[in-house]
Parts: structure tokens; C-alpha cells; sequence
């Protein structure tokens, strides 16, 4: 629990301005957008248990669209901003729970669709299990996306380059310390095809896509200054292959979607 105890005060503290640091960055836009057209393929307006809901950027998105969202997350200073944002005719419920917990929404259940953006999950060493518990609240038929860091980040590689193997090589460590404003924790990287083991019998994948295999992560946001063509052509690019075999593992992110069985 120390660890989500730790992940909890790291982003309450830059639930502040969250919002300021990443709804500027063009590459954000880019992997919301990516994201968002992946989860329409396969969900349908109902009602959405979203984990790690951060500020409610997602919830606010998919509530102007139909869905009922059941937004969770696990740092006070998110759930307050989110319910700062909500409007009368938002149908958005907040709710503080770490999603290790997250069988404490049965009574809410069950749910057509569940949700995880950018990472979230990547903060408990017991992802599994959490994948476990989250099926157990979804409907028979119902749809889960969770969007997770893998092991493989070509990007990150590239950092051999300039000298930093650290970086090149964190996602190969049984744990990777992180730090976000000046709070530590541990950070966990994941096999999509381990994933998709562990869920056999209680879901079938429908999709799997990379995200931000070619085209560069949310920090290399300078590159788009410096390279506004080869920027685009990069997406275009990835938009055409991220689902490939072979390809779809190396990226800075995975978006995964489960039917449960």
C-alpha cells in the first residue's frame, strides 16, 4: 500500500496544474484523439467505470456522448478538481478509490464498459489482479480498454544516444523508481501478451495497438517545434500501422480492449 500511498500525494500535489502541463501539448491531443477513436470501435454509450480518472479530461468527453462514467481515482487533489469541472447536465460521479480496491464499486455494478488511460495501472505491482476484479464488474459481453506502458519503448532506446542508459534500459527493471513533484514511487512495465495470458479465461482480446511507436512521446514535445512536417508525417504514418504484429509491442504506450467472456 506504501506505494499507492506515495503515486496518491504525487498527484494530488500537481492536481493543480495538471491541466496547464498537458492540455497544451500537441501530443497529447494526438494520443487523446487515438485513444478516443479506439474506445468508440468497440464501446457503446452506458454506464463506464473509468480508474485513475485524473482532472476528468476522458470522463468529460465520453459524458458529452452518452456514457454515464463512475470516474475513480486515487489522489483527493484529482477527485476534487473533477468535481470542480462537473455540470447538471454531466452525468459524472466521482469517487476516491484505489483501484486495488476497486471490487468497492460493486455496488455500482455491474458496468458496460471500464476504462484506464495513459498508465494509470502502470502503478501497482498487482496488475492482474486488478484486471481480475475489474471484469468481475463488468456486464456479460461488456468491454474493458486499458491503456499501459510496455516493455519495449523504441524512444526510449534512442537515449543511448546521448548517453543516458538509465533511461534507454528503465523498463527492463522488475521496478523502476519514478519521481513526480519531488514525491517518489515505484513505477511497474508490463508484456502486453502476459496480459492477455493472465485474462484468458474470463475475456477475449478484441484489439491491440501501439501508441506513440513512431511517433515521439509527450516529452519530446520540442521536436514538433523544431519539425512540425516530420512530425505529422510520423503520425500519419503510425495511424497506418500501429496495430501491426510485431510492431504494436514497441511503443511508449499499448491500448488493449477485452470482451468479457
Amino acid at each position: 500500500m506504501e506505494n499507492s500511498v506515495q503515486v496518491s500525494k504525487a498527484f494530488t500535489i500537481q492536481s493543480a496544474h495538471f491541466d496547464e502541463l498537458y492540455q497544451s501539448n500537441p501530443i497529447v491531443e494526438y494520443m487523446r484523439k487515438r485513444v478516443y477513436t479506439h474506445v468508440l470501435k468497440y464501446h457503446k454509450p452506458g454506464k463506464m467505470l473509468e480508474l485513475n480518472s485524473g482532472t476528468g479530461t476522458d470522463a468529460l468527453y465520453f459524458s458529452k456522448l452518452g456514457f454515464e462514467i463512475y470516474a475513480t481515482d486515487n489522489a483527493p487533489g484529482m477527485v476534487k478538481v473533477i468535481k470542480n469541472k462537473i455540470l447538471p447536465e454531466n452525468k459524472i460521479y466521482p469517487f476516491l478509490c484505489n483501484f486495488e480496491n476497486i471490487e468497492k464499486m460493486q455496488e455500482y455494478a455491474p458496468f458496460d464498459s471500464i476504462y484506464s488511460n495513459f498508465g494509470g495501472l502502470n502503478c501497482t505491482s498487482n496488475l492482474f489482479s486488478v484486471l481480475q476484479k475489474c471484469l468481475d464488474l463488468l456486464c456479460s459481453g461488456g468491454k474493458m480498454t486499458v491503456v499501459v506502458m510496455p516493455r519495449h519503448c523504441p524512444w526510449e532506446w534512442l537515449e543511448l544516444l546521448t548517453l543516458k542508459p538509465r533511461i534507454a534500459f528503465r523498463r527492463y527493471k522488475k521496478e523502476c523508481n519514478s519521481n513526480l513533484e519531488t514525491i517518489s514511487f515505484t513505477t511497474y512495465y508490463y508484456n502486453p501478451k502476459m496480459i492477455i495470458s493472465e485474462l484468458d479465461k474470463k475475456a477475449k482480446v478484441l484489439a491491440w495497438e501501439g501508441l506513440c511507436s513512431i511517433c515521439p512521446p509527450s516529452y519530446k514535445k520540442k521536436l514538433i517545434k523544431y519539425f512540425p512536417f516530420f512530425w505529422k508525417s510520423l503520425g500519419y504514418i503510425e495511424n497506418k500501422i500501429s496495430a501491426w504484429r510485431g510492431l504494436r509491442s514497441y511503443a511508449d504506450y499499448v491500448i488493449l480492449t477485452f470482451e468479457k467472456k
